[in-house]
C-alpha cells in the first residue's frame, strides 16, 4: 500500500499501521542532514526551522548560512524556511539557527551542487523521544539474544541502512531480527513474520510518501521500484512484541542510490 501525502501529521507511535493522513515523524537524526532538490535554482539552499515537529514552524528568526566559512543571514518567512541564492557550486556551507535555550544547531557540511539546490531542517527544540533503532531489544519474551559465533550482534548493526550490490538497484529490504540472525523461521525468537514494516519518504517539496509491507518468514519486507533521484530520503518504521508491550523501531535516513539497493 502507498500513499502520497502533503504537509505532516504526526500520531503518536502506538503501531505503525498508518492511516493516509497520520504517521510518525522521522527520527531526529534526519536534522541537519542536506536533501538534493533538482526543481530549486542552482546555488541556493533551503533552510527550514522548526520547533521540535515539521508541523510547527519557526517564523521571524535568523538563520546563518557559513559558505567556506563566511557568514550570511536571512530570516525565515511563515513556512519558517529562510532561502539563500546565488552561491558558487562547489563552496561547502553550513546552517545553523539559535534554539529555545540559545545554542547554536548546525547542519552537516555541504556542498553547494552544480546544477538543483539544497533542502535542510534545524530544529530549535528536541523532537520527541522514543523509539529504538532496527531490531534492537531482547527477544519476543524480552529475554537477550545475541549474533552465533563469527556473526555480528545484530543490535550493534541495527537501524543502519547500508548499500547491498546484490540487492536490485531501487529496492530497500529491511529485516526483522529479536537481535538473532541464525534463529530459523517459526523457532522460539525466530524472525518475527508477518509484522507490519512501514518505510517514509520524505521529500524535498516537503511531500511524503508511505509505503507498507509485511515481513515474509525470513523476517524481510521488501520496498521496490523507490526514488533514487535524491530528492527523498527513506526511513523504515515497525513495532515488534516483547513481552506485554512493544518494540518501537526505526531507522536512519538515507537516499536511494541509482545503482545498487539497500
Amino acid at each position: 500500500m502507498t500513499a502520497r501525502i502533503t504537509g505532516w501529521i504526526f500520531t503518536a507511535l502506538a503501531a505503525v499501521a498508518f492511516a493516509p493522513s497520520s504517521f510518525a515523524q522521522p527520527p531526529a537524526a534526519a536534522l541537519g542532514k542536506p536533501l538534493s532538490d533538482g526543481t530549486m535554482g542552482s546555488g541556493s539552499v533551503s533552510v527550514r526551522v522548526v520547533a521540535g515537529s515539521p508541523a510547527a514552524p519557526v517564523s521571524g528568526t535568523d538563520v546563518t548560512l557559513l559558505v567556506n566559512d563566511q557568514p550570511t543571514v536571512a530570516r525565515t518567512d511563515a513556512t519558517g524556511r529562510a532561502v539563500f541564492t546565488g552561491l558558487t557550486a562547489g563552496h561547502t556551507v553550513r546552517a545553523k539557527v539559535k534554539d529555545a535555550e540559545g545554542k547554536d544547531q548546525i547542519s552537516e557540511p555541504f556542498p553547494v551542487p552544480s546544477s538543483g539546490g539544497v533542502r535542510v531542517m534545524l530544529s530549535t527544540k528536541p523532537f520527541g523521544a522514543g523509539g529504538m533503532a532496527m531490531g534492537q531489544g531482547g527477544g519476543p519474551q524480552g529475554g537477550p539474544q545475541g549474533g552465533p559465533q563469527g556473526m555480528p550482534e545484530p543490535r550493534k548493526l541495527s537501524g543502519q541502512p547500508r548499500q547491498d550490490r546484490d540487492t536490485e538497484a531501487g529496492t530497500y529490504v529491511v529485516r526483522l531480527t529479536y537481535n538473532d540472525l541464525a534463529a530459523k523461521p517459526g523457532a522460539p525468537g525466530g524472525p518475527p513474520a508477518g509484522e507490519l514494516v512501514t518505510l517514509v519518504g520524505y521529500a524535498s517539496d516537503d511531500s511524503v510518501v508511505v509505503m507498507q509491507e509485511k515481513a515474509d518468514a525470513n523476517g524481510r519486507a521488501a520496498f521496490k521500484k523507490l526514488d533514487a533521484s535524491g530528492n527523498i530520503g527513506y526511513f523504515a518504521l515497525a513495532t515488534l512484541p516483547r513481552g506485554t508491550g512493544v518494540d518501537r523501531l526505526y531507522s536512519l535516513p538515507i537516499q536511494m542510490d541509482g545503482q545498487v539497493g539497500v
